[in-house]
C-alpha cells in the first residue's frame, strides 16, 4: 500500500537490522529483467557520501549559504493561473497571481530508488547538530521535509524508500512528522503516470492518481534548486514519450545551436540517463540557480553525439565539475600502470559524476568554466580518495567537440590542418544491420540458399519450428521477411558478406529494408554490391577499443557488418561510386581531395589517393601521436609534405590493402603449417609456444605472438576466426583461407615495424 507520514511509527518493528537487510538486498532479487530494462543500480554509500558533501560545500562556496544543506531561508515566488470561462470551459486571458513561500534549498532526486541520496543528505544535516538535538524535531517538520523530495516509477524501491527515510528519523528522534514523506510515485520522464484500473484497486488507483498530480506541481511549480541522484542507464530506452524525447531536441544540435546535429545515428542519445540530465537542466534553468549533481554513465564526456549536448551543458550552466570514476569493462579500460581498474558499481558500464552550477544573474557571457578529476584502481582505493577529497583541473573546450576530458594537445596544429575522413569522401553510412545474422547469413552459400528457399516456400508457423527464430522486433518482422525472400527466389541475391575483419562470410542481400536484411544501408551499399569496388572501413569513437592503441580500419571490397569492429560503429567509405546507368564517378570530394594533395603535382588515380589513407590509419606512430583525437570522432589525415612522402605512404597503404583483402599472391607463400591428420573440428583453441592447437591432435603451426596478437578493431582476427568457428569442420578452402589471413596478419606486423623506421613529417 501507499506509505503515509504514519511511516513515524516505523519503529514499532523489533529493529532496524532486518529492514535494512531487506532493502540493501531485496532489489537485488527483485525482478532482475526489470532492474536490467529500467538500468537500476543502486549507489555505492562512499560515492553518496562524497556526492552530498561537496553540493554542501558548493552551497557554502558558490551561492554564499554558509548553512549549506541545512539552510533553512525562504523564497517568494508567484503562480500564474489562468481563469476558465464557466460558460463554455475555455481559458481566458484573465489570471490570477498568488504568491507562495517556498524553502531556498529545495532538493529533488528524480530517481529516487531506495532513497539513499535523500537518507544520507538526512543524516549528513543531522550531523551538524550535535549540542543542539533538542531543535531537530521541530527543523524536520519546518525546514526538511518541505524540501526533500523524490520521484519513483516502481513499486518495491517507492515502499521501501519511505520505509528507509522514515527508519533514519525515528533513530535520529525526529518525533511526530506533520507531514508526510515527499518521495512520490511517479515517472519522471512522463507529464503525468498512466494507469491500469483493473491491475490495482480503486483506492490505490487514487492514491497513484494523487501520487502523479503533486509529483506534477513539483516538476511545474517548486522551485527546485538541487537535483541529486543516480538516473537509470539504459540505451534501449523504455522511456519514449513525446515529452521524454522533447527534453532531448536542445541536444540534438551541432555546438553553436545553429543546426541540427550531423548524425546518422545518434541512438545513444536517447538513453534514459541523458533524459534525466536533461530533466535536471530544465528544473535549475527555471529556477535561475541551483546544482545538478549526478552519477551517470560516462559516455557522453567524450563520445562525439554528445558534442551538441556538452555544448549546451556548457552554455546553460556557470561551472562544470567533471569526475570520471571510469571502470569501463566494455571499453576494456585499465589503470595507467597496467592493472585492473575496478567499477563503483558492479557493471559494465564506466561512470562519471557532474556537479553543474548555474548562479543567477552571473553576467556569463560565454561557456562555463569546466574542469575535470579522474579515479583509478581497485574500488576501495576510489572510496578512499573520496572520503579524503578531489582536487580538479581546468579543461580548455574544444570548440568543435566540447569534450568534457583532457585532450593531450601536441600536435594539434598538424592534426586539425588536416582532411577529415567524412570530407574527403562524398558518400558514407554504416555498415549494413541483418538483425538476425542466423536467417540472412551463413558461412556456406548452399547452407544460406536453402534457408531462402525455405523462407520462400514455408509458413511462418514452419519456420519458427525450423530456425528457432526470435520474436519479432521494430526492425526484423518475420512477415517482411517472408515477402523478400519470396519476391527474390535467386541465388543472384547471395553476395560476399564483410562481416569481421579477415572473415568474409555470404549474405542473402536484395536491397530491400526490413526484409530479410533490417537496414540495407543502400546509400553506400549500391556502390558496393557489385564486388569491384574498394572501401576503407573506420569508426570515430576510438575508445570503443579500449586502452590499446588505436586500430579503426580495415578495407573491404564487399557489402560489410555494422559491426565490423568491436562494439559497431563501423563506417563504410567507398573510393568509387557506382550509378545505376552504367557510369562510375569518384567518391572522392574535389575540394578536399585538392587540400590533400593539390599541392604535389598531378595524383590522377583516387587508388593512389586511397591507399595514402590507407597508409596513414596504419602508422604506428599517427595512431599514438594523434590518440587523443582519434578517441572522438573520425580520423584527420595529415597533409603529406612531399611527392615523396605522399609516395612512401601510397606504396605502404597499397601492400597492406592488398594484404588485407588476401588478395595478395604472396600470401600463397605462407610460413605456417598444418602438419597433423585429423578430423578438422575445432573443438577447443589454446596456444602453446608458436601453436595454434584446434583440437586434441591439430594444431597450426609457426604462429608468432605478433601475430596471434594483432589487433583490427579492437578483435585479433588470429582469435577471433577460429572463435566463430567453434564445433565446426573446417574444410580445406578454410585450411588455406586461415593460413593466408595468418600470414597477411605476420607481413602486416613487419611492414608496419619497417614503415616507422623512417616515420613521415607528421608523424
Amino acid at each position: 500500500m501507499i506509505v503515509h507520514k504514519h511511516l513515524s511509527k516505523v519503529g514499532d518493528a523489533e529493529g532496524a537490522d532486518p529492514i535494512i537487510h531487506f532493502y540493501e538486498d531485496f532489489l537485488k532479487a527483485y525482478d532482475p529483467k526489470i532492474r536490467k530494462q529500467m538500468g537500476a543500480f543502486y549507489t555505492p554509500l562512499p560515492v553518496v557520501r562524497y556526492m552530498v558533501q561537496h553540493v554542501d560545500h558548493l552551497l557554502k562556496s558558490e551561492f554564499g549559504l554558509s548553512k549549506g544543506l541545512t539552510d533553512k531561508s525562504k523564497i517568494t515566488k508567484n503562480h500564474r493561473s489562468y481563469l476558465t470561462d464557466p460558460r463554455t470551459g475555455e481559458k481566458t486571458k484573465k489570471y490570477l497571481d498568488e504568491k507562495h513561500r517556498y524553502h531556498k534549498v529545495q532538493i529533488l532526486d528524480p530517481a529516487v530508488g531506495t532513497a539513499t541520496f535523500l537518507n544520507e543528505t538526512i543524516k549528513f544535516i543531522y550531523q551538524g547538530f550535535k549540542g543542539q538535538e533538542g531543535q531537530w524535531p521541530s527543523y524536520v517538520n519546518e525546514h526538511l521535509l518541505p524540501r526533500i523530495n523524490g520521484f519513483e516509477l516502481m513499486m518495491a524501491p517507492y515502499t521501501i524508500a519511505h520505509l528507509k527515510l522514515g527508519m533514519t528519523l525515528e533513530e535520529t528522534e525526529a518525533g511526530s512528522l506533520d507531514k508526510r514523506l515527499g518521495v512520490y510515485l511517479t515517472n519522471t520522464l512522463e507529464e503525468g503516470i498512466p494507469h491500469a484500473p483493473d491491475l490495482f484497486s480503486l483506492p490505490l488507483t487514487d492514491a497513484i492518481t494523487g501520487e502523479s498530480a503533486v509529483a506534477s506541481s513539483i516538476k511545474s511549480e517548486r522551485p527546485v534548486m538541487i537535483v541529486i541522484g543516480n538516473p537509470p542507464y539504459a540505451g534501449e530506452s523504455s522511456n519514449k514519450t513525446l515529452y521524454a524525447d522533447g527534453l532531448l531536441d536542445k541536444y540534438r544540435v551541432e555546438p553553436g545551436g545553429q543546426s541540427k546535429l550531423d548524425e546518422q545515428n545518434s541512438k545513444w542519445i536517447t538513453d534514459d540517463y541523458v533524459k534525466f540530465i536533461a530533466f535536471a537542466e530544465d528544473m535549475i534553468s527555471r529556477n535561475g540557480e541551483g546544482i545538478m549533481a549526478m552519477i551517470t554513465n560516462h559516455g557522453y564526456l567524450n563520445n562525439p553525439t554528445f558534442r551538441g549536448m556538452r555544448w549546451r551543458l556548457a552554455k546553460t550552466f556557470d561551472s562544470i565539475q567533471i569526475l570520471d570514476l571510469h571502470g569501463n569493462k566494455t571499453k576494456r579500460e585499465t589503470s595507467a600502470d597496467g592493472t585492473i581498474d575496478d567499477n563503483v558499481f558492479d557493471i559494465k558500464t564506466g561512470v562519471a559524476i557532474i556537479f553543474a552550477v548555474k548562479r543567477r544573474d552571473s553576467g556569463k557571457t560565454g561557456v562555463a568554466d569546466v574542469s575535470f578529476a579522474e579515479l583509478w584502481g581497485k574500488r576501495q582505493t576510489k572510496f578512499s580518495a573520496l572520503e579524503s577529497g578531489v582536487d580538479f583541473s581546468p579543461l580548455q573546450l574544444n570548440p568543435r567537440s566540447y569534450v568534457f576530458s583532457p585532450i593531450d594537445t601536441d600536435g594539434a596544429d598538424v592534426y586539425e590542418d588536416g582532411v577529415l575522413l567524412t570530407d574527403l569522401f562524398l558518400v558514407y553510412a554504416t555498415g549494413v544491420v541483418t538483425k538476425n545474422d542466423k536467417v540472412s547469413t551463413s558461412f556456406d552459400e548452399d547452407e544460406l540458399w536453402a534457408k531462402v528457399k525455405d523462407f520462400g516456400t514455408l509458413t511462418a508457423a514452419e519456420l519458427k519450428s525450423k530456425y528457432a527464430l526470435k520474436p519479432d522486433s521494430r526492425d526484423w518482422i518475420l512477415e517482411k521477411a517472408i515477402v523478400d525472400a519470396e519476391d527474390h527466389q535467386s541465388r543472384d541475391y547471395i553476395r560476399d558478406f564483410s562481416y569481421r575483419p579477415f572473415d568474409k562470410r555470404k549474405i542473402f542481400f536484395t536491397g530491400k529494408t526490413k526484409g530479410m536484411v533490417a537496414y540495407t544501408q543502400m546509400k553506400v551499399m549500391a556502390h558496393m554490391a557489385g564486388g569491384t569496388n574498394t572501401a576503407i572501413v573506420s569508426g570515430r569513437q576510438g575508445q570503443a577499443v579500449g586502452m590499446m592503441p588505436w586500430n579503426l580500419a580495415f578495407v573491404t571490397d564487399t557489402i560489410s557488418d555494422l559491426n565490423m569492429f568491436y562494439r559497431g560503429g563501423g563506417t563504410v567509405f567507398p573510393v568509387r561510386q557506382f550509378h545505376e546507368d552504367g557510369t562510375e564517378t569518384s567518391n572522392l570530394h574535389p575540394t578536399h581531395r585538392k587540400k590533400l594533395v593539390g599541392s604535389l603535382g598531378p595524383v590522377n588515380d583516387d587508388m593512389d589517393v586511397f591507399d595514402y589513407v590507407y597508409g596513414v590509419l596504419y602508422s604506428q606512430s599517427y595512431r599514438e601521436k594523434y590518440r587523443a583525437f582519434l578517441k572522438s570522432d573520425f580520423p584527420r589525415i595529415p597533409v603529406p609534405k612531399s611527392h615523396a612522402e605522399f609516395d612512401r605512404v601510397r606504396k605502404f597503404g597499397g601492400k597492406l590493402r592488398t594484404m588485407h583483402l588476401l588478395v595478395d599472391q604472396g600470401l600463397a607463400d605462407y610460413s605456417t603449417q598444418f602438419p597433423k591428420v585429423g578430423t578438422g573440428r575445432v573443438t577447443s583453441i589454446s596456444r602453446e609456444n608458436a601453436r595454434i592447437w584446434i583440437n586434441d591432435s591439430q594444431y597450426f603451426d609457426n604462429v608468432a605472438d605478433e601475430t596471434w596478437n594483432f589487433y583490427v578493431g579492437g578483435y585479433q582476427p588470429a582469435q577471433k576466426w577460429l572463435k566463430d568457428r567453434r564445433d565446426q569442420t573446417l574444410s580445406n578452402d578454410a585450411i588455406d583461407e586461415y593460413q593466408r589471413i595468418l600470414e597477411a596478419l605476420k607481413r602486416s606486423s613487419e611492414l608496419m615495424d619497417e614503415f616507422e623506421q623512417d616515420p613521415p613529417s607528421w608523424a
